[in-house]
């Protein structure tokens, strides 16, 4: 069996998230981490259980042939020349030893979310905003993607920081905000490598990235902690001054954090009792 040039790019893409992976009998590939899911369709059908616990040394097995035809048995694949020049043998992994966690069936999608496409020049600029090199998967400073919509248009900002100084770069594209906002935080090394254009969907805790080019790929990252969804709503701040003296604070904000931000920034309040030096604030939803 022939591996194509797009199972190759995807084994590679799918080495970023683990080292290692487990392909069941058929055409389909998958992995997942704590913060990524991804899934895709390939042209081979796999005949067996195929066990890599190294997909990149696997790859650079493959790398040495022109035309790598594979053998498939139990335990071993046998990698040869189409011409039969050459050959060599990948020992699999035993049943269990390669750690793999399957993509569990999907739960129904979020009905909240916010649909756009970016183009594979796009995408290109924004990796590279990033500091990313899709080839060899690095990146310089802590990179993120930041899915900005404010309930009309939708901005893409690419933040990394350099030796010198800090880095953005904001894109508009056309997307079907159904009046939500947001602001998702994606870390720059969750994302998805392989270039062309995707079609992106976000949600209120994750994003669903799927490749529309040459590669049959689901991709989804989920968001950073500091991330937001929806606009901004009304907080009670309980604001305390003494064991006894305390007052409660209406103000609207996106997140308690903003919201106690926000209160903190006062000068006066409608104290009752006694005052003291120190002021705590606690927020929760009104």
């Amino acid at each position: 069996m022939k591996i194509s040039q797009q199972t190759i790019a995807l084994l590679k893409q799918f080495a970023a998230i683990k080292p290692g992976i487990v392909i069941s009998p058929g055409n389909s590939i998958n992995t997942r981490s704590d913060d990524i899911v991804a899934e895709a369709t390939v042209p081979e059908t796999f005949p067996v259980e195929v066990r890599l616990p190294d997909i990149h040394e696997f790859v650079r097995l493959l790398s040495l042939f022109k035309e790598p035809v594979c053998e498939f048995d139990e335990d071993h694949v046998r990698i040869v020349e189409s011409d039969g020049t050459a050959e060599t043998l990948y020992a699999l992994g035993k049943p269990g030893s390669v750690f793999h966690r399957p993509v569990r069936q999907k739960n129904p999608f979020p009905t909240e979310q916010i649909t756009l496409t970016i183009e594979p020049e796009q995408w290109d600029t924004l990796r590279k905003a990033l500091g990313v090199n899709i080839s060899k998967k690095n990146h310089y400073g802590e990179g993120q993607l930041t899915i900005e919509s404010d309930g009309n248009r939708v901005q893409l900002v690419a933040q990394r920081i350099s030796h010198t100084q800090k880095i953005q770069y904001s894109l508009s594209v056309p997307a079907v905000t159904n009046g939500f906002e947001c602001t998702l935080v994606l870390c720059a090394s969750n994302l998805p490598s392989l270039p062309g254009a995707y079609h992106v969907t976000i949600y209120p805790f994750f994003v669903q990235f799927q490749q529309t080019g040459d590669y049959s790929l689901s991709y989804c990252v989920g968001s950073e902690a500091q991330s937001t969804w929806g606009g901004a709503q009304l907080y009670q701040v309980k604001v305390t001054n003494t064991l006894t003296q305390e007052c409660c604070v209406s103000v609207n904000a996106h997140t308690p954090e903003e919201a106690q931000a926000l209160v903190r920034q006062m000068n006066t309040f409608a104290w009752t009792g006694e005052p003291r030096q120190q002021i705590e604030c606690k927020a929760f939803e009104s």
